[in-house]
């Protein structure tokens, strides 16, 4: 178990406050030998589809190159001029390979840990040039890790040396009385199955460091309770953060708001502007309970939802604006407004059986019994009192 300067175990996970600082300090997971796989693995790629058409390409340059006049041997001008050439068509020849390797170079760090450019990786550390922690890398976890990953290597690519002979020893045998073309051919060849065979073994040895590089990378991270409970007072005291916590809570609210609506029994509007889903369980609670409320785009939503569980809709101004102003969300409404909204509830159960078994249509309740003063916002009653 990890420990920090302080001698207290390290048994927390890391916040993403301390993953997030990490990073702007250039410490993410990287592996290396996912690196050397990559480019590996390119290589042979492109050697496996392009190898043959890049040994014809290549042997015919060397015919042509090599077919120089007495003239020309003794120039030194001429002479520089044909090895440009030769060097140039050589470059191109091969620049699929070299370009497909160099873009692999980059790319393959981005695999693990993305991209992260920070300035502090830069600046010299000079806890490296100490016996005791370079003592610590060499004979600690990291160092074992690093030395099984070594013999793996030399048993893996003894095994690859051991196969390539074997399959080419009849090949290396003859080489030397064949002539150009097949020597430089048979080479080729040789040199794309050694590179296949290679990457296969670096596959291997990648798919070992990848999930202990992640698994290190964390366990370096882990935190002490004491540092825990530091950053908590830290995040707590800035603004920005608890800004972050409230609107995050904010969301989480108007989502559990939303959700209670079906469990409506009708909807007041205003009648775009404002909305408020009321619900009345005489077993539960001795008046109506306000589920949600909303303006604009809310209340549109609220309409919407109600619209799609078949939720009356009842449009009164003025009744919606004051239990809007003065109740919130799993709140009774005021006692001036029980009157108002018993009214409302009634003519909704009256319409409701008139739907059901026929009769005469009821009237729509005159509602009159509102105090002026809850219909307006708080603000504005106490800067007018």
């Amino acid at each position: 178990m990890s420990e920090s300067e302080s001698g207290q175990e390290r048994t927390e996970e890391p916040t993403s406050k301390r993953l997030d600082d990490a990073r702007n300090e250039g410490n993410i997971a990287r592996s290396k030998e996912l690196n050397t796989m990559m480019v590996v693995t390119g290589g042979a790629v492109i050697l496996w589809t392009l190898g043959p058409s890049l040994t014809t390409q290549f042997i015919s340059l060397l015919k042509g190159s090599f077919k120089i006049s007495r003239e020309t041997i003794f120039n030194e001008n001429a002479m520089l001029l044909t090895f440009t050439d030769m060097l140039v068509n050589t470059l191109i020849i091969f620049s699929p390979l070299m370009l497909a390797m160099v873009v692999l170079a980059i790319g393959a760090p981005l695999m693990l840990g993305g991209w992260s450019f920070s300035t502090d990786a830069l600046m010299p550390k000079f806890s490296r040039l100490s016996p005791l922690q370079g003592f610590k890398r060499m004979f600690g976890l990291n160092g074992v890790v690093d030395l099984v990953k070594s013999l793996l290597k030399f048993a893996l690519l003894s095994i690859i040396t051991l196969i390539v002979l074997h399959n080419n020893f009849d090949k290396a045998v003859i080489m030397g009385t064949a002539n150009d073309s097949e020597v430089i051919g048979d080479s080729m060849q040789l040199i794309i199955s050694s590179t296949v065979f290679l990457s296969l073994a670096l596959i291997v040895i990648a798919a070992i460091d990848v999930p202990y590089q992640l698994w290190d990378h964390l366990r370096k991270l882990r935190m002490t309770r004491q540092e825990l409970r530091d950053e908590m007072k830290q995040t707590e005291g800035n603004p920005e953060i608890r800004g972050r916590i409230r609107q995050a809570q904010r969301e989480i609210a108007k989502r559990r708001m939303l959700a209670d609506i079906p469990k409506a029994n009708v909807i007041l509007m205003n009648p775009t502007h404002f909305a408020v889903a009321l619900q009345y369980d005489q077993d539960k609670h001795v008046a109506p309970v306000m589920l949600a409320k909303g303006t604009d785009q809310l209340a549109f939503k609220i309409r919407e939802i109600a619209q799609k569980h078949k939720i009356p809709i009842y449009e009164e101004p003025r009744l919606t604006r004051a239990i809007y102003y003065n109740t919130d969300p799993g709140e009774l409404i005021p006692k001036p407004l029980y009157v108002a909204v018993a009214q409302v509830l009634a003519y909704i159960l009256r319409l409701q059986r008139v739907r059901r078994e026929g009769g005469l249509w009821p009237n729509k309740p005159v509602i009159q019994d509102i105090p002026d003063d809850l219909t307006k916002p708080i603000y504005e009653r106490t800067v007018k009192a």
